[in-house]
């Protein structure tokens, strides 16, 4: 008994996470695009705060480095 609820409690916070990452790769997807509209309807319509530092696996850029990277300024 006491097993089961500590694996449906690390199942739990492992969805969090996931979809904790999969709002973050959006939010940094949107800065890359130039895609203002989006990236403001994710840091404020959020009731969590969303990692704004998140970054890419590949070359460790930010969704602010991207968006200025490509002359995305709003």
């Amino acid at each position: 008994e006491g097993r089961e609820r500590k694996e449906g409690k690390k199942e739990k916070k492992e969805k969090k996470k996931k979809k904790k990452m999969k709002e973050e790769e959006e939010l940094w997807i949107a800065a890359s695009e130039g895609n203002a509209e989006k990236v403001e309807i994710l840091l404020k319509g959020n009731k969590r705060k969303i990692n704004v530092n998140y970054q890419d696996t590949e070359l460790k850029r930010t969704a602010f480095y991207r968006a200025c990277q490509h002359g995305h300024i709003n």
